[in-house]
């Protein structure tokens, strides 16, 4: 006998079916995702990927189709065609699948294009607000105004809304992964009124926290949507077992990728440390050159312990020498790392000489940092050249500007950017120019924000600077696995 929740299934125990299905399972999962789906008391819950295993053996009781009228008014482009038509015809015998594609390959259009042609209610999940946001504008542009509604926190806050009356009033829902695992509950009937759920960086859903419950979702279509599924955790493996295909595009071809340049500035952070105040003003008091010191207790240094020592040999002390041993003995730190070159004014202006180097040559810049106070330092050193920063704080300001906005998307030839709102789902096409701030260990959403098609566009350059620690040279030498799918063969100066 079968009993039915939602996606997955409670199967009674029949000795025939359960101990093929236990064995699956065990074999399908990891132990903490498994965790989730398996009741040992009467019954075992199984996830809805292992459908097509038990295909005739198992009904599973999924929501059935949710219909909505759509009229998508978009023309595909060339490189779009094939691989969503593929799609669409797996879509005829399958219900869960994800579509791998390069960053600029326009994932939005496409999760519209398909959602017009399923015909189906929908929700989208995704890991950002900003994400939602480009959903929205997206949904407006090729499906129609009024069709779709961003279920944010702040909408629900008032009383007057609920999760059930938007979904009863609106085809489209988009929703922030975290805000959905708050309000998920497999009970609620509002998770029964959708046929079409999108997964927007599908890669995001592989944390043992929202897996179980993402996989547990009864909408009859599934589809995922991302730039790359690999996770450094090894996760993928989990999330391409509960879909059935992965529809990849063929890449980007070389023609259409950045130049990438690779610079070690002349003013390096070789050494940063977080120490003791009483020691901090010591080394202060030194006075050694190539040793500076930050408000937070840190110390950095542009040069390597040997250089300072042979350069300043005849000007250190006992006392000098062993504060030297102490700072260089201490283990380098990432976070003190990055605050380190935030702070550095001399390296700063390095990076200034290029920005406007790069705006006298008529470019559109986006300049990535993982610093906010090092972003708006440089944006205060460029003011004259009317650039925009674009921080969490800045981004609320922005949306609620129509000007500002205006000069976002539109005006702006220098953006200053956090990496995390920035880096992935900044959707500005005319930008041509990267300027990483420092090392980062995958480039290649980043890389993304400037390979967006646009007329007239310059030839896209992605700026990295290396070479100037261990640590950041082991972070460049990783990133050489994904910069090839964004640059051509890298360029030194």
């Amino acid at each position: 006998m079968l009993s039915y929740v939602k996606s997955s299934i409670y199967v009674n125990y029949d000795e025939s079916l359960v101990e093929e299905l236990s064995q699956t399972v065990k074999d399908y999962t990891s132990f903490k995702v498994r965790q989730n789906f398996i009741d040992l008391e009467d019954h075992m819950l199984v996830p809805r990927g292992l459908r097509h295993r038990f295909s005739n053996q198992i009904d599973f009781d999924l929501t059935k189709s949710v219909h909505a009228s759509y009229n998508f008014t978009a023309t595909l482009r060339s490189n779009q065609e094939p691989p969503l038509a593929k799609l669409l015809k797996s879509y005829r015998t399958k219900t869960d699948l994800i579509l791998v594609a390069e960053c600029g390959f326009g994932k939005t259009v496409s999760a519209c294009y398909t959602i017009s042609k399923l015909q189906q209610k929908t929700l989208i999940l995704v890991p950002k607000v900003q994400l939602a946001d480009q959903f929205l504008d997206s949904i407006n542009t090729f499906l129609g105004e009024g069709v779709g509604i961003i279920a944010s926190t702040k909408l629900l806050a008032s009383k007057k809304n609920t999760i059930n009356s938007i979904v009863e009033a609106y085809d489209i829902v988009v929703m922030t992964y975290d805000l959905f695992e708050s309000r998920f509950n497999p009970k609620d009937t509002w998770v029964n009124s959708f046929g079409l759920v999108v997964f927007d960086e599908m890669h995001r859903t592989g944390c043992e926290t929202l897996l179980p419950s993402f996989f547990k979702l009864p909408m009859k279509y599934r589809l995922g949507l991302t730039a790359t599924l690999r996770r450094s955790d090894g996760m993928e493996e989990q999330i391409i077992k509960h879909f059935q295909d992965v529809i990849i595009t063929e890449g980007r071809p070389e023609s259409e990728k950045a130049t990438l340049h690779t610079f070690t500035p002349k003013n390096k952070v070789v050494f940063a440390g977080k120490f003791s105040k009483d020691f901090v003003s010591q080394v202060e008091n030194f006075n050694i050159p190539g040793i500076h010191t930050y408000k937070e207790n840190i110390i950095y240094c542009s040069n390597d312990e040997e250089s300072i020592r042979s350069e300043n040999d005849e000007s250190l002390g006992t006392e000098e020498l062993l504060s030297l041993n102490k700072i260089f003995q201490k283990r380098l730190e990432y976070v003190h790392l990055e605050t380190a070159m935030g702070s550095f004014e001399e390296r700063n202006n390095e990076f200034l000489e290029l920005i406007r180097k790069k705006h006298t040559e008529g470019r559109a810049i986006l300049v990535l940092g993982k610093r906010i106070a090092q972003l708006e330092a440089l944006f205060n050193q460029v003011s004259e050249l009317d650039p925009i920063l674009l921080t969490s704080k800045t981004y609320k300001k922005i949306k609620e500007s129509p000007r500002l906005q205006e000069q976002l998307e539109k005006e702006a030839r220098i953006i200053f950017g956090i990496d995390t709102i920035a880096s992935e789902g900044l959707d500005i096409p005319r930008l041509d120019t990267l300027i990483f701030l420092s090392v980062v260990g995958d480039p290649e959403q980043a890389g993304g924000r400037i390979l967006r098609k646009y007329s007239n566009k310059k030839e896209p350059e992605i700026w990295i600077p290396i070479g100037e620690n261990d640590l950041h040279t082991g972070m460049y030498y990783k990133s050489l696995k994904y910069l090839p799918k964004v640059a051509k063969t890298g360029k030194y100066n």
